[in-house]
């Protein structure tokens, strides 16, 4: 499952050096090689995975997995006036039961930032920088460290191993690792997507500019395990927004550079946009879920009427309600949570669920997407008090459960057990 993120990275300028892997998997080279590409077909094919109805449903039972940090009492951890030094406590729980502890701060190279802290399944992965080195750790153990301080821009635990998309902290591109030894690297390159695995296969996305013919062109690309392949903007007049891998097949988002039009491609075939009575269009982003391809924007209807939308392939699913802002979408099969706000009022945030708007509890908002998870009909919000003397909270379907502690939550994952029903 990936969700990608609403902010577009900035492009940067330099030559790219990529070693060229072993090119094993055929049917990928071929699709993103754009063979027996077209346009202009009316329907568009459906997506997912169907039940023949021969074998009974399988049931599924979810569980979430929630990383507390725990300070100090007393201690003030939103304003941080030891700026990130003070030891505090990490907690793991699982459904609100703590499962796990382990020490945190500079003195255990542990950091307690939300973009530092990974939970998968029942572990918790961070990262942490020292003044050279970038240091990988489970659940307070390190696992390896390596040279150079990066920001993790993608994180997928592989067996035993793990592997990381990396951003140098100075200077441009990125690079690619298992367990810290580099697989692959860029020097301008600017990933557009984390680590996600489709069918068994790690899978990036990332794109430069360049100079052609005396103009900066942007260059998109996709990495599928270790091998590079182009993604070729065949359209001067659209804009590609985004792009991605879902069940062997590449989806591409684009829109007319004057916002009249907006496409839903799937394999270089592009299909043309609901955009129901409104003027113009802007798009923003693919998402993804077990069932479907998402796309997220908005819709002008003129005289100051902008409404965000999400649709599925090119169907409108939903246009919401005007002036709603979303902060994070998360679609799920015959489900839709979103989490947003009305007009200017950013710090009053709302959870839009299956046509129902409800504002979330005063002085808590959902901080980032990543703090929120929307799986198999469940889900879980993990919100960031306002004041660091309200206590942490957390909403799993609906009930809201207060924590006794003085720290926020900043991780967040689940797992979903499949047993076969008779």
């Amino acid at each position: 499952m990936k969700y990608l993120s609403y902010l577009a990275a900035a492009c940067m300028t330099a030559a790219v050096c990529i070693s060229c892997g072993t090119e094993s998997w055929e049917s990928g080279r071929n699709i993103i090689a754009g063979q027996g590409s077209a346009s202009g077909e009316d329907s568009v094919p459906e997506q997912g995975v169907g039940d023949t109805g021969e074998n009974p449903a399988p049931q599924k039972a979810v569980s979430f997995y929630m990383v507390l940090a725990e300070y100090p009492d007393g201690y003030d951890w939103l304003r941080d006036p030891q700026y990130g030094s003070v030891d505090c406590d990490l907690k793991l729980f699982r459904d609100t039961s703590e499962i796990l502890c382990f020490k945190a701060g500079h003195a255990y190279e542990v950091s307690t930032d939300m973009d530092m802290v990974r939970c998968s399944g029942s572990h918790v992965f961070t990262d942490y920088s020292t003044s050279s080195e970038t240091v990988i750790r489970k659940d307070g153990e390190e696992l390896f460290r390596y040279s150079g301080r990066e920001m993790i821009a993608g994180f997928l635990p592989d067996g035993e191993s793990v592997l990381t998309l990396g951003i140098p902290r100075k200077g441009s591109g990125w690079t690619y690792r298992r367990d810290g030894a580099v697989l692959e690297d860029s020097q301008a390159g600017i990933p557009v997507s984390g680590l996600y695995s489709d069918e068994g296969v790690t899978v990036f996305e990332y794109k430069e500019t360049v100079e052609e013919d005396y103009e900066r062109v942007t260059k998109y690309y996709i990495v599928m395990d270790g091998v590079r392949y182009d993604v070729p903007d065949t359209n001067p007049k659209e804009e590609i927004m985004d792009f991605m891998m879902w069940n062997g097949t590449l989806y591409m988002l684009s829109v007319r550079k004057d916002g009249k039009e907006a496409y839903f491609g799937i394999n270089y075939q592009n299909y043309i946009m609901d955009m129901s009575t409104a003027l113009s269009c802007e798009m923003e982003c693919l998402l993804a879920d077990s069932t479907a391809v998402y796309a997220l924007g908005k819709l002008n209807f003129g005289g100051g009427d902008v409404r965000s939308a999400i649709w599925k392939d090119t169907s409108l699913l939903e246009i919401f309600d005007r002036s709603f802002n979303i902060v994070a979408c998360y679609p799920d099969g015959a489900n839709l949570g979103v989490v947003g706000y009305f007009g200017d009022a950013g710090q009053t945030q709302t959870l839009y669920l299956n046509g129902k708007y409800t504002p979330l509890p005063a002085g808590y908002i959902l901080p980032m997407a990543s703090s929120g998870c929307f799986v198999e009909g469940h889900y879980c919000l993990c919100l960031l008090p306002s004041e660091s003397s309200m206590p942490p909270m957390c909403i799993i379907d609906g009930k809201e459960h207060v924590m006794d502690a003085n720290g926020c939550f900043v991780g967040l994952g689940h797992t979903v057990t499949v047993s076969q029903s008779m």
